[in-house]
This record gives structure tokens, sequence and C-alpha cells, in this order.
């Protein structure tokens, strides 16, 4: 029969040393044994789970103006007074996976079970009395170089395009997405003068010695056909399928170059990149990527951008970049799913009410954003990133590029001075982006300069919600915050801004934003 207390179990993957195949350690807060339909069948779970390593999610870790979010994954505690678990200490461990479910025993397993936590372990400790887990949230795989390619130095000049162990051996290979200003790509042959802008397929739209503009001449095909003829003098030509160019002329300067990637301009606006860059390579499954939140974010921001990685920069901070670009945040959820969406003012009908009834008392933070929560009187938003900023420029460049090659972005600013008189302390706010076109970056200024010319309430409260309701709670839902104090009392509409929930206690700590 089923019982009525919740328990919380957990599977954990190991490798066997004796026999080097993965085998599954299942542990449970209650000792309990999978029936003949379930899976694994007739399994017995020992009870011996303390802590079921309970996960914090922040749709942004500090300022919303940024990409970034934060997931905190506790330990998974094991109680090993009696040493029952000693033998585990022999088998690895890292980078195993462990998959935590909430459910009651003698229900279906897992089918009604919630899986509460998909993780990966980072290694384990123990103590006279515990066996500690540490786990690290799947997001931990996008702390890894974008590009895991690297240059092998094997050119045998004038032939080869891998660089030679003397400039390139060892270094990464560059990454494009979406469309690059004034790109300084690495020579991957001295020799022929030939440049490498993406390590994949890429399109050269424009070539420049000293910021001055060459001519391009017709496409290469193959790497044969580009290491056997040079381009005209002061003309370019592209191997498109490499992400290559050569140049026809010995530089006495910088070579750079404008370069895309992606199809159409739909392909390249933040959202589209995004889903690229998490679904390449040491990123996350791609049917673990949620394409309708995907596909809303493009159509609400469906603005140009790119940006172009030497090869070092985590596919972490790369993603923080696009989805910052256009105020959205994004996180890999408790059950590995990319997820996305763009903030937005409250606003819907809340799916939730807290009161005095179900809640403790409510608590204003600080926040983290420009101005700590003063309203911002002024906004400035940076465009059309200029990736080599020059100052030795050819005499024949116009004075308006060499003004733009001096800087390292272009500006555009939005003031509300009234706020400034009613607030003395305001100050502005500084949003960065890879956005190209200033049209597009002035739609993004004024939609963001409307949040943040506001005051906005933070705020955390515990919540003691049913299992059911804690399931479904979920980052930018909206709930009602009822409060007899602080102008509540009619009900205020709120923002889920994180969320850690404790499945077996009823319990959710919330915090909130308005």
């Amino acid at each position: 029969m089923t019982t009525q207390r919740l328990t919380y179990a957990a599977e954990i993957e190991y490798r066997d040393a004796d026999t080097g195949m993965l085998a599954m350690l299942y542990v449970a807060s209650r000792t309990f044994a999978t029936g003949a339909a379930d899976t694994p069948a007739h399994t017995p779970f020992r009870g011996c789970l303390e802590q079921p390593a309970l996960m914090r999610r922040e749709v942004f870790g500090a300022r919303t103006s940024q990409g970034a979010s934060r997931i905190t994954v506790g330990e998974l505690l094991l109680d090993n007074l009696q040493g029952d678990l000693d033998w585990l200490r022999r088998h690895g461990h890292d980078g195993r996976r462990v998959v935590i479910r909430a459910g009651y025993p003698g229900q279906p397993y897992p089918s009604a079970w919630a899986t509460v936590l998909t993780g990966t372990r980072a290694g384990a400790t123990w103590s006279t009395n515990q066996v500690s887990l540490r786990l690290r949230d799947r997001d931990a795989l996008l702390d890894q170089p974008i590009s895991s390619a690297t240059y092998g130095g094997t050119n045998v000049l004038p032939d080869g395009v891998d660089g030679t162990p003397n400039d390139l051996k060892g270094k990464r290979k560059p990454r494009l997405y979406g469309r690059a200003l004034n790109v300084a790509p690495p020579c991957v042959n001295t020799d022929r003068q030939v440049y490498q802008v993406n390590d994949g397929a890429a399109d050269v739209t424009a070539a420049y010695h000293r910021g001055s503009a060459l001519t391009r001449g017709a496409d290469y095909a193959s790497q044969a056909e580009m290491l056997a003829n040079d381009p005209a003098a002061g003309y370019y030509r592209v191997w498109p399928a490499a992400g290559m160019f050569r140049i026809g002329l010995t530089p006495t300067g910088p070579v750079t170059c404008d370069a895309v990637e992606g199809a159409t301009i739909a392909d390249r606006c933040c959202a589209r990149i995004m889903a690229r860059i998490a679904n390449g390579p040491g990123g996350v499954n791609p049917a673990d990527i949620n394409g309708s939140e995907i596909d809303a974010l493009a159509a609400l921001a469906p603005y140009e951008a790119g940006h172009w990685f030497a090869g070092d920069e985590t596919i972490r901070s790369a993603i923080n970049g696009f989805a910052g670009s256009v105020g959205a945040w994004w996180i890999v959820d408790n059950l590995g799913r990319f997820r996305t969406a763009r903030l937005e003012p409250v606003s819907g009908e809340p799916v939730l009410s807290i009161t005095p009834r179900n809640a403790d008392q409510p608590e204003f933070v600080a926040s983290a954003d420009d101005g700590n929560g003063i309203p911002n009187w002024r906004a400035r938003l940076r465009y059309a990133v200029n990736h080599t900023v020059m100052t030795d420029v050819a005499g024949s460049v116009s004075a308006d590029r060499v003004a733009w090659l001096k800087l390292d972005a272009r500006e555009l600013v939005a003031e509300l001075p009234d706020i400034k008189a009613a607030h003395p302390l305001s100050d502005e706010i500084v949003f960065d982006t890879w956005l190209l076109d200033a049209a597009d970056a002035q739609a993004e200024l004024t939609r963001r300069h409307a949040i943040y010319s506001v005051a906005r309430d933070w705020i955390k409260v515990t919540a003691y919600l049913s299992l059911d309701v804690l399931l479904a709670l979920d980052l930018g839902a909206v709930v009602s915050l009822v409060w007899p104090r602080y102008d509540y009392d009619q009900g205020v509409p709120m923002r889920v801004m994180g969320i850690q929930p404790d499945h077996a206690a009823g319990v959710a700590d919330l915090t909130l934003w308005a």
C-alpha cells in the first residue's frame, strides 16, 4: 500500500574499479524496494540518505543587466556510521551522473516520482559518520573553453594552414558567432598570408590592411586552390568552408576583417546564437534545449548580433554575453534543460498567492544592480563592438572610420532628468551588448531604461507549499505577495527570481522582484 510520507531517492552512478563497467548505488531517505514492474525492478534502496543535495536556482547571479544565472547545489550526505559505504572509496566518482527523485514508496518507480535534480558528481569525502558527495549542476559543463580545437604547428612552409611550432602551436582556434567587426584573426600560413577567422564555415565580408579596405576577389573552393593561387595585389580571397582568407600583399600593419557566421539575420539573433553555442562541442544535448523558449526570445529580440572569440573564452561567458545583449537570462535547470527568457516588467495572472497563512515574514533585500535599487536616471548602451582598437591606420582611411577604429564600441545614451531631481543619488547604468545595428540598439536601450528608471522591490520569503505547487513553481513565474504592510495589502504581482525548494519539508525559499 502506498505510504503518504514523501521520500527522496538517489541514483548514484560510479565506475567499478574491478570490472571497468558503470554501476549504480541506490539510496533513499527511508528504506524501500522497487516492485516487479518498476525500473529497476526488485531493487532495494538503502535508507541512508540524510541530505538530498537540494538546489538553489537564481535567474541572475548578480546584476539583472547581465545574462549570467546561478545555480548552487548542496552536498549529498549519506549516513556511514557503520562503515557500510566504505567500499565506495575504491571506485570512480567524478563526472558521474546523479539523479534525485521525490515520491512515495509503493508508487510506480520512476514514472510516478518527480525528478528534482539531475547533476554530476565532482568528488567525495569520507568522515567517521558520513559520506559527502559534492555535486555540480549540469551547466558546469559549460565552463570549458569555447574552442576545443588547437593548432598543431605542422606547417611545412609554404604549405599548410596549421601554423608552425614558433607561432600557433598549442593555441586554440578561433570561434565566430553571428557577425563581428574588425577582427584580427591569426595568420595560419605566414608565407601565403592566410588567416583564419573561424574554426568552421564563415564568410569574410570585408578585409583590411591598417584599416584600409581590400578588394574582394573570387572565392576559393579548397585549401589546395587557396595555397596555389595568389590574390591580385590589394585584393583578398575567401575560402568560406574553412573560415579562411588570403590577402594579396605583405602586411606592414594589422590585418583585420569583418566576418559573418549564420546564413541569415534571423540565424544571427542572440537567441539562435545562444542555442548554437549551448549545442556545440562540450555543451548540452540538443534534446535538452527548450526550443519554444528559444523561439520566443528570438521573436522578442530579432536583432542581429555577433562576437569573435580568440578561443580561450568559456562557453558560459559567451552565452552570458549574448543573453546580456538583449536583457535575457539563461540557466541549465535542475533537469539538465537549457532554458532562457527575457527579463520583463511583471505582468500576467499570478500562479500563486503568498500570504501570512502560507509564508513567513518577507524580507526586503538590496538590489545588486547599478545604483543599489535607486532608479537610474541615465542609461548607456554600447553596441557595434570594434574587436581591434587601432590608432596606426593608413592615410587613405576616411576620417569617420578612423574615429571609430579608436573606439572599442559605439554608444547610445538615454536620460530622464526628472528622476535625478527626485533621487539626487540616482546614477547611470551601462549595458554592454553585442548588437550591431543602431536602430536595434536604440530599441533595446529604450526598453531597458524603462525597466531600470523605476524603483524595484527585491524580497526574500519562505513559503510553505504543497508538493504539487513546489514542483510546478518555476523561475520567471508571477506570484502575488499579499501582506498587511508595505502597501502590499491588496497584493503586488512579483516575478520569481530565485527558488530553493525542500520538497520533503514542503518549503521553498523564494526571491521575488517587482
